[in-house]
């Protein structure tokens, strides 16, 4: 296919077609069935396209910086939200906090305290 003649001009004739299941994987492209739906890129956007495309690269090679630099813009990050307990997590989080105030009981039983600790 030729989009471009070799003078540079457009070749109003042709025309780029791809078919829109040619970006889905073939089971997804069979559930949504396409329709036989295409993306068509003329040849004049094609030849708009390779333009750029080769001026950019020229300006690479001659070592020219871009123009209109790239509009990039930092976004923030979103604010992570408190974690919510469901009442499963709550319910175990109150369990396992109950055994180990039953444990620290019982092994505080033991304690015995002397008798220097008993006068103060």
């Amino acid at each position: 296919m030729v989009f471009r003649n070799e003078d540079g001009t457009t070749n109003e004739a042709t025309s780029l077609s791809i078919p829109l299941d040619s970006f889905a994987l073939n089971k997804i492209s069979s559930e949504y069935l396409f329709n036989d739906e295409e993306i068509i890129l003329s040849s004049q956007t094609l030849c708009q396209y390779l333009g750029t495309a080769e001026g950019r690269s020229l300006a690479e090679k001659e070592g020219v910086e871009d123009s209109q630099p790239l509009r990039l813009r930092k976004s923030r990050r979103l604010k992570t939200p408190p974690e919510q307990l469901d009442s499963e997590d709550e319910a175990a989080f109150f369990a396992q906090e109950k055994d180990a105030t039953d444990r620290a009981d019982r092994d505080d039983s033991s304690f015995k305290a002397s008798s220097s600790q008993g006068s103060r």
